[in-house]
């Protein structure tokens, strides 16, 4: 079980409530990453429920400022899925990320979807990871993050607080 610290709700993976329209987006930017093994999706939704980005794992399509200072930072790393949404969104408030400052409030209290295809097709493992994205997630403010996580190879829908 991951461990942050911060209160998990597990459900099944079909018939969860989180299993919805907002799963079903990020798997499909989930098959928009190049990569075969590592293919993440992550849709950023605000709390009304809008979705307000969304992004894949090696996708260059973060806006140009924000790639530049996340290169810088994290030299010889891909493009994370959940900092690729970040990336897109159009603000130059989105560097703040990058600069461990708060954010704007349009992701206070927002929710990221991330959803991971194996080669095999199959869901797998897809919580933020613990060195890059949970971190900056946590500083944007935003309220959870809906993963799936696998027990005893049986995906399970996760949901945990920052």
């Amino acid at each position: 079980m991951p461990r942050i610290g911060a209160p998990i709700t597990l459900g099944r993976f079909d018939g969860s409530s989180f299993n919805d329209e907002f799963f079903a987006l990020a798997k499909k930017a989930a098959q928009k990453s190049p990569f075969r093994v590592f293919r993440l999706g992550a849709i950023i939704v605000d709390r009304k429920g809008r979705l307000i980005s969304s992004g894949c794992c090696g996708g260059e399509h973060a806006n140009s400022h924000f790639k530049y200072f996340y290169f810088k930072r994290f030299p010889g790393k891909s493009m994370h899925a959940e900092m690729d949404a970040i990336g897109k969104i159009p603000s130059e408030n989105v560097l703040s990320a990058l600069r461990s400052r708060p954010m704007l409030d349009l992701l206070r209290n927002a929710r990221i979807y991330v959803y991971r295809l194996t080669e095999a097709n199959a869901p797998g493992n897809s919580r933020p990871c613990k060195d890059i994205c949970w971190p900056i997630l946590k500083k944007l403010e935003l309220r959870d993050a809906v993963y799936i996580y696998k027990i005893d190879g049986e995906p399970y829908i996760a949901r945990e607080y920052f």
